[in-house]
Parts: C-alpha cells; sequence; structure tokens
C-alpha cells in the first residue's frame, strides 16, 4: 500500500469511528482507538455485492475497482460478504456498529483470554487481540481452513500471534479454558452447554440470538456462580438479558432445513379463512416484540417481510408437527390465512394461546425477560412465565460434526 493510500486508510477510519459514535453504538474510548487502529483492509481483500436485477453476485476488489473507491467501500458501515456457498452468503465481515455494539457489551480487559467462535476474516478478532493487550490470550475458532489461514496471516500483521483454531465452534475450545470473555460472531437459535462449561466464574458471553422467526438481540450472559474446577453440569449457571436493539447475523446452523420443510409443506392442500387484523396472532406478529413472543414460546420458524405493496405476508412453521400457517395482509383491518398439514389446526391454536399470552403480560419487550441458564436446561422467565430455549450437549455435537458459517 503506498503512503497516500495508507493516510487515506487512517482518515476513513476516523470517519467510520465519528459515525459509529454518532450512531451511538461507541461509547469506550478503548473500542474507539481500536477501531481507528486496525486497517480493516488487510482482512478483506474482496467481497460479493448483489447485481443490479437482484438475482446474483459480482465480485469486487481493488485491482477492479480502484483503490479509493474499494477503501471508501470497506469503511462503509456495511456486512461485507467475503464468501459464497452456491447463492448462500456464508462468510462475512459484519457490519462494524453490530461489531461495536457487541465489543462494548462485551467489556474486554487488557490481558483476559477471550474466545471467538467465527473468526471469518480475523478483523473482529483483531480489534479483540488490541483490546486484551495480549494477542496470544485471544483463541477464534474456524471451520473453513482457508479461511483460517487467511485470517491467521493478516492477524500476525497487524497485531500478532492470535491463536486461529480450526474446530466446530458449538464445541468451544477447552484446551484454553477458562475464558473470562466469549463471543459467537453468529447468531443462534440454542446456546451450547460448552460456551458455559468453558467460560470462568464470573465470565461473559454475547451472542447474536435469533429465533426462528428471524427476531434477533444481542444476548448477554454471564456465568454467576464460583465452582470447583470441574464441575456437574447441573452446577452450572448463568443469567442474562438481551439488548432492545434488534440484530440480524448469518447463522451458525439448521435454518436451510427448515426453509426446505416450509417449501414443501406450502405446496400441500390448505384450509384457509380470514381473521381481523385485531385478532391475537396477526396482532402479535405485526410486532418486533410479539414475533420474539412467539418464537420462543411456540418454537415457530419461518419467515417474516412486506410485499412490494407494503402488506405483511408471513410464514409460520412448526418443524416437528410438519405444520404450516401462512398469512397475508388484504386489507388495513384483514387477514387471509391458509393452513397446511395434518397437525395445522392445533399449531394454530398454540400460537394464538402464545399470543394472548403475551397481550395478558403486557405485551413485554424481549429485554423486559429474564434468561435463566441451569446446565443443560434455560429459559426466558417473566414473572411466572416461562419460554424455553434450547441448550445443546457437547457430547451430541461432537458426534454431529455440526459446522457453521463466519462473520466476524
Amino acid at each position: 500500500m503506498s503512503k497516500e493510500e495508507s493516510w487515506r486508510s487512517r482518515e476513513l477510519r476516523q470517519q467510520l469511528v465519528a459515525h459509529l459514535r454518532h450512531c451511538g453504538v461507541l461509547r469506550s474510548a478503548r473500542v474507539a482507538a481500536a477501531f481507528a487502529a486496525l486497517p480493516r483492509e488487510v482482512f478483506v481483500s474482496h467481497c460479493y455485492v448483489r447485481t443490479e436485477d437482484g438475482r446474483g453476485w459480482q465480485c469486487c476488489q481493488a485491482e477492479a475497482c480502484g483503490h479509493e473507491r474499494w477503501l471508501e467501500l470497506v469503511y462503509t458501515d456495511q456486512v461485507l460478504v467475503t464468501r459464497l456457498d452456491g447463492d448462500w452468503p456464508s462468510s462475512s465481515s459484519s457490519m462494524p456498529s453490530y461489531m461495536a455494539r457487541m465489543l462494548e457489551a462485551l467489556e474486554v480487559l487488557p490481558g483476559q483470554r477471550v474466545l471467538e467462535i467465527g473468526t471469518g476474516t480475523g478483523y473482529n478478532a483483531a480489534l479483540l487481540a488490541w483490546l486484551t493487550g495480549e494477542p496470544r490470550r485471544v483463541v477464534t475458532l474456524e471451520v473453513v481452513p482457508e479461511l483460517a489461514t487467511q485470517a491467521r496471516q493478516a492477524l500476525l500483521r497487524t497485531v500478532g500471534p492470535v491463536r486461529v483454531i480450526g474446530a466446530d465452534g458449538w464445541l468451544g475450545y477447552a484446551a484454553a479454558a477458562p475464558y473470562e470473555r466469549l463471543l459467537v460472531t453468529a447468531s443462534a437459535a440454542s446456546l451450547s452447554l460448552a460456551w458455559l462449561r468453558q467460560l470462568a466464574p464470573g465470565g461473559r458471553l454475547v451472542l447474536p440470538l435469533q429465533g426462528g422467526l428471524q427476531e434477533g438481540r444481542l444476548l448477554v450472559v454471564e456465568r454467576t456462580e464460583a465452582v470447583a474446577a470441574e464441575p456437574e453440569p447441573g452446577r452450572l449457571q448463568g443469567r442474562g438479558r438481551c439488548l432492545p436493539e434488534p440484530c440480524a447475523f448469518m447463522p451458525l446452523s439448521g435454518e436451510r432445513f427448515g426453509l426446505q420443510s416450509l417449501h414443501e409443506l406450502s405446496r400441500q392442500p390448505a384450509r384457509q379463512w380470514r381473521e381481523l387484523a385485531t385478532s391475537l396472532v396477526p396482532q402479535a406478529l405485526q410486532q418486533p416484540a410479539g414475533r420474539w413472543w412467539l418464537q420462543w414460546a411456540t418454537g415457530a420458524f419461518g419467515t417474516v417481510g412486506r410485499t412490494r405493496a407494503g402488506q405483511w405476508m408471513v410464514n409460520c412453521l412448526h418443524p416437528q408437527q410438519r405444520a404450516l400457517v401462512h398469512l397475508e395482509e388484504e386489507t388495513a383491518s384483514q387477514w387471509l390465512v391458509r393452513a397446511h398439514g395434518r397437525e395445522a389446526a392445533q399449531w394454530w391454536q398454540q400460537l394464538e394461546a402464545a399470543a394472548a399470552q403475551w397481550q395478558a403480560l403486557g405485551c413485554p419487550p424481549p429485554e423486559a425477560l429474564e434468561l435463566r441458564w441451569e446446565g443443560p436446561t434455560c429459559c426466558w422467565q417473566l414473572g411466572t412465565a416461562t419460554l424455553s430455549v434450547a441448550v445443546r450437549a457437547a457430547e451430541r455435537l461432537a458426534s454431529s460434526g455440526t459446522a457453521e458459517p463466519s462473520s466476524s
């Protein structure tokens, strides 16, 4: 990189820091200094952007679009897709504003041991290494060998010998545990017992928790009890809450199977009827807090969006029951409901019951709920109401060979 390009990079980093401060996601001087010090372009040599017709991808890199334009793209507050699996993004460098929110919530202190799940480009691992001041105390896991090699080289050029391990992030990395801080860089709809087990007492875990209806929030969990070196799983305890702002990250695993089931069920014969927009389920689905509650209360998986005309269109799938409810907003006061599958009527009743419970509790937002994690059991709690969150046992994960996309 020429002196002019290096100067321009520093200038754009300062502009990015100013933008993140203006957005309110960057509060501490240490995190701001990390973003100002580390060149993102060292970690991102190319990215994929959608073609104008939205049907494909095209690759962008400095050599093709010019260094000035490339640097401006690198320092915009947007996700940079760096790897594709067919037409699906499988790795990326996350939006800097999301990274800043995660790092602020993680509160990394100098000298702490940190585990990152999902190395991706290595940029976020570099920020963690800068914050600890000791690169060797940062371990980052990447399941794709090519990405791990590229990230390791970029980290050596910028912050030093961060430990980049080729491993399944769901299993954590017990060899260097315990960790005072643990960060997951891709969204999950369930938790891993290995993560809580490898946290030091008082340690903090931050991850994007996103349920089946695609409502995501940053979850902050602290391991709350002081225990012996090798506790029984049932003695592990964690408490946590979500931050109020929505977030969206690439998923760790499992979402494509759900989408395939959704498409299969949508082709089956359906029973249909109409509901008022003010009835229980449509009213809950129109609100992020309602969708958050429904996805944990029922285990619903699906898609939520709007048509080009601005009308709601929602699919709610129950994968175990093989039942699908499809809802479309016909008018401002009326929704069309189509129910597919033999258990669809029962599935609709479950959705109604969950929506009724949410409204009876005063339509609480996600941050009002407390996460209570006791070994292999985890749930959201609000008063006497509880909503289950799945916890994956490390032993089962090891035998399944689960892999995950990475985004950092």
